[in-house]
């Protein structure tokens, strides 16, 4: 795929429950997405047709029950996220957006960033 589609919200929820493991299916989606979302299992087998659809989750139906697997990195999907984000909010100004960021975090986050700012 080289123009990564908008991913929804909704979407999101379920890749984030495909990037952590190694498939999915309709029960576990359901089950993984139970506290944090109420949706039933035709909404996520609409949702997960398009996403079939947009090529971002592939369905293996040889297997019972169908397992479904993101084909998407998503690092890929972080980075543009991220880029969209960025120029959305803030006009691509990085040092605005790390100056808001710093100033709403505690002194352990603080000293976390130090050192990752150190190591580059």
């Amino acid at each position: 795929m080289e123009e990564l589609n908008t991913i929804s919200n909704g979407e999101w929820a379920i890749l984030q429950c495909m990037w952590n493991s190694e498939y999915a299916t309709l029960a576990s989606l359901t089950r993984d997405l139970k506290d944090s979302r109420n949706w039933t299992n035709r909404a996520i087998q609409m949702m997960l047709s398009r996403m079939i659809a947009k090529e971002l989750v592939k369905s293996h139906r040889e297997f019972r029950p169908i397992r479904y697997t993101a084909i998407v990195d998503k690092s890929v999907c972080v980075k543009r996220e991220n880029g969209m984000f960025l120029n959305k909010v803030y006009l691509g100004n990085k040092t605005e957006m790390f100056e808001t960021l710093l100033n709403e975090c505690s002194a352990e986050e603080l000293a976390e960033v130090k050192k990752m700012i150190d190591r580059k």
